[in-house]
């Protein structure tokens, strides 16, 4: 089953995410290559690691990174001078601990070629400000490349800043929507991961239902991207679906677990609790709780560990960003680009996906 799942899944967002990052599309907006995408049938295993070879100049030879993480190869050849790099993430839930697992990891691999890797955590606000100050810090420190997490809209004019100054920035996970000049996206298409968790939502109860829904952070891109997806996706059988509540939980999963509470004590027929922020767990302990494992189904994102004991006992089914591979492969890219000119494939680059349920959890635990 996860063999399936993944090639359809990856499918989705090789053809999606290439609209997503570098337009200023609204994040309620399907990309039209989103509804042709089922019929499509490239194989995930051929995307999963993707070459730079092709962008390389003809002096600059490719080779293979020694880690499960990396998605792209590596050019070989040492820096002429070491190079600093700033990684800039958040720390809010569990998810942003993956991302530092990652970032560690890479740095790791960084270092045996004469890079520093600064992992900094910009604070615990998903908002501009926060990102803005962070960039602003290391465009004074004057770093040789910027990774950042951004996900706000109102980030973009720090990032066109750096690369003003002269440092290429990646920016991973989720953007804004409007355009700026960093070189390179990598993540999903918020959009079409939400739709994905939402079909599988409306074929598990394909008579409709009652549903609520919790968000992180109202106006952030990848939330409402998220959002939009996920409703459209329980249209899928044409059944009718009532929602009954939208809710921010800031990415707590304390306050993932008390609004589920309300929703279900509000409505004692509810069908499926969606959180496309961090802290899913929240809800399904919620559910647990309350004896309704059976009857109500949590789903969210992400393979943080709380997530998947709950996937494995059934409750929750959740839908992977691979988190800890983009962070890897990020560092590489960076590395490529400034040591030997190698520029990415796309400016956008596709995350693979794919959804994890207790069919399949035990190759993720």
């Amino acid at each position: 089953m996860k063999k399936v799942l993944s090639i359809v899944i990856a499918a989705v967002m090789l053809l999606t995410c290439a609209l997503a990052g570098c337009a200023a599309q609204t994040a309620s907006e399907p990309s039209a290559s989103t509804e042709a995408s089922a019929e499509t049938s490239a194989s995930a295993s051929a995307e999963e690691s993707a070459s730079s070879e092709a962008n390389a100049p003809e002096d600059v030879e490719m080779v293979p990174v020694d880690s499960e993480y990396a998605r792209v190869d590596m050019v070989n050849k040492e820096p002429e001078k070491p190079l600093r790099l700033a990684f800039l993430s958040l720390q809010n839930n569990a998810f942003f601990d993956l991302v530092a697992q990652g970032a560690e990891l890479g740095k790791q691999l960084m270092a045996e070629h004469n890079v520093t890797v600064d992992y900094i955590v910009m604070g615990d606000t998903m908002d501009a400000q926060t990102v803005n100050t962070a960039m602003d810090a290391a465009i004074v420190q004057q770093y040789d490349g910027i990774i950042v997490t951004p996900f706000s809209v109102g980030t973009e004019a720090y990032i066109d800043k750096a690369v003003d100054a002269g440092i290429p920035v990646i920016t991973l996970y989720g953007e804004s929507t409007e355009p700026s000049k960093r070189m390179l996206f990598i993540g999903q298409d918020a959009y079409s991961a939400g739709k994905i968790v939402g079909e599988y939502v409306a074929d598990k109860y394909p008579e409709g239902g009652k549903y609520g829904i919790v968000t992180g952070v109202f106006g952030v891109e990848v939330f409402e991207g998220r959002n939009s997806g996920f409703k459209d996706g329980l249209a899928k059988n044409g059944a009718e679906w009532e929602e009954v509540g939208i809710m921010e939980s800031g990415d707590s999963a304390d306050k993932v677990y008390s609004i589920t509470k309300d929703y279900l004590t509000a409505n004692p027929d509810l069908k499926a609790v969606y959180v496309s922020s961090g802290g899913n767990y929240g809800a399904s302990k919620a559910i647990e709780e309350k004896g309704l494992s059976d009857q109500v189904i949590s789903a969210g994102h992400d393979e943080v560990p709380d997530n998947l004991e709950y996937v494995a006992d059934g409750q929750m089914v959740v839908i992977s960003q691979d988190t800890m591979g983009v962070a890897v492969s990020s560092l590489i890219y960076m590395y490529n680009y400034l040591v030997g000119g190698v520029e990415p494939e796309s400016d956008v680059i596709p995350s693979n996906s794919f959804m994890i349920d207790k069919d399949n959890v035990s190759d993720y635990l």
